[in-house]
């Protein structure tokens, strides 16, 4: 609960293995009275791990506001339940590589490997194309580094919400010949 900020009662249930509704409830209920959790109703209930919670894991992280960011990292978490909740997976952890003799540096939403690979998540809410083709061309830039050293170069898997979206970043991407994904938030099976 403390890496992934915001969750929603049915993605907790997959994340943590709750098994069905009436037990997920019963164990949310309770550790929201033993105030380890707090949540807020946003569409549908909405948790997030306590001062009080933080501290009985040893976690000192400074707790997220809500904002339009709840959306987003509710998007990442199903993306993190779709790619099988990985042991390694790393929210917004900056990556560094030399291009050209250039330093470069980003921020994907999520990293983890599978199968020895380097796999960066996206996720494309509402950001402008001309933000995602700069994303896009990084990741180019980094993928043409790891052929250049004959290293197996990281995959990207972009989540985003609408068809034109995907249409114009999967155009994009096959411009840039880029090892990518591209999924719609409908796609994601729960």
């Amino acid at each position: 609960m403390a890496t992934i900020k915001f969750a929603t009662r049915s993605q907790l249930q997959e994340i943590c293995k709750l098994g069905g509704d009436r037990n997920a409830n019963r164990i949310l209920q309770r550790l929201e009275h033993e105030n380890l959790i707090s949540s807020f109703r946003w569409h549908q209930k909405i948790y997030s791990i306590s001062k009080s919670g933080r501290q009985l894991i040893g976690n000192d992280t400074i707790p997220v506001k809500r904002n339009a960011y709840v959306q987003h990292t509710l998007m990442c978490n199903e993306a993190y339940i779709d790619n099988g909740t990985p042991n390694d997976w790393r929210t917004e952890e900056p990556v560094k590589f030399k291009s050209k003799g250039v330093k470069k540096r980003f921020v994907p939403d999520a990293t983890f490997t599978k199968d020895g690979r380097t796999v960066f998540v996206e996720v494309d809410r509402t950001q402008r194309m001309n933000e995602n083709r700069k994303k896009l061309e990084i990741y180019s830039e980094l993928q043409n580094e790891y052929k250049i050293r004959k290293k197996c170069p990281p995959f990207i898997i972009f989540y985003t919400t609408t068809i034109m979206r995907k249409r114009k970043m999967e155009l994009m991407c096959k411009e840039m010949d880029l090892l990518c994904d591209i999924y719609l938030h409908d796609e994601i099976k729960l």
